[in-house]
């Protein structure tokens, strides 16, 4: 499996220009798409699923244009939404038969791949319960199953651990590995902890650029010796937050402890081991004032 992106462009009929000559070689195994909201990440997702067109560009699937063949893409292709619609009056489990139906699988094996997926997810107590009545995590399950029901190849799925409690995450993380073997899976979000959970491969995305495709090792690389603690008062807090890059901050009673990711240590501060976020951004904040 191989997908190529290959200096795209998406410009909408309002003007906004929401890709610019994003290119991307994607193989087998996860993608972790990192980005801000309004990056391009969802314009992205839908251009690969072939639910949007490029203004320019081209994206081969194993050396086939998925704008010449559509259908090539969709017969192998699992997509959840960032914004994921249901029937509220039909249960899980008749949902999902619906989508399986629509997705052309045979009627011997629907019952099966349904039952196995409501258990995957963890909705089989709840199957035959109205998809209106639940909440939103229970409602993003059903999402992260009715992309499943094909055995895709290609998987895409927009922020999908939004709204799913802590143990729910866990557990879609834990899936999202078990996939990951034979198959392409694109996981787009602006959560870093997803990604450093479950992608072999990194492309942070800002401002509609491919500011860079690496591994988590390598990002974490670009950050060593960078990142940096210090203690600040609460009068003292306005002028770091202005100077530096502040990826975290606790309150204590000796004053506010401040992670901060700059290439030049302040004073009274210690160095300390850089976290993914940190890396994260760093890459961010570098590629916005580069481009002031």
């Amino acid at each position: 499996m191989k997908l190529e992106v290959k200096n795209i462009s998406k410009t909408y009929s309002n003007g906004f220009r929401a890709l610019t000559n994003f290119s991307i070689d994607i193989e087998t195994g996860v993608l972790g798409l990192l980005g801000p909201n309004g990056a391009g990440k969802s314009t992205l997702m839908r251009i690969l699923s072939t639910i949007s067109t490029m203004t320019e560009g081209q994206v081969l699937l194993n050396d086939i244009d998925i704008t010449q063949n559509p259908n090539y893409v969709r017969g192998m292709l699992g997509y959840l939404p960032q914004s994921f619609g249901v029937y509220p009056n039909l249960t899980a489990e008749e949902f999902l038969r619906y989508i399986a139906t629509l997705k052309g699988l045979e009627k011997s094996e629907i019952n099966t791949r349904v039952d196995e997926l409501l258990t995957l997810v963890n909705l089989q107590d709840s199957k035959d319960r109205a998809v209106g009545g639940f909440s939103g995590g229970m409602k993003q399950r059903v999402g992260i199953a009715q992309a499943l029901l094909n055995d895709p190849k290609l998987l895409i799925v927009d922020e999908p651990t939004v709204g799913l409690d802590p143990e729910e995450r866990a557990r879609f993380r834990n899936l999202i590995a078990e996939l990951s073997g034979d198959r392409i899976v694109i996981l787009s979000t602006h959560i870093v902890s997803d990604v450093e959970a479950t992608a072999s491969d990194i492309a942070v995305i800002n401002a509609g650029e491919n500011v860079t495709t690496t591994s988590p090792e390598d990002l974490l690389k670009s950050v060593t010796g960078k990142v940096h603690e210090t203690v600040v008062q609460q009068d003292g807090f306005a002028d770091i937050r202005e100077k530096y890059i502040v990826s975290s901050m606790i309150r204590r009673s000796d004053g506010i402890h401040v992670r901060i990711v700059t290439d030049e240590a302040p004073d009274n501060s210690k160095t300390v081991i850089p976290s993914l976020e940190d890396a994260y951004l760093y890459t961010i904040e570098t590629h916005r004032s580069n481009h002031v």
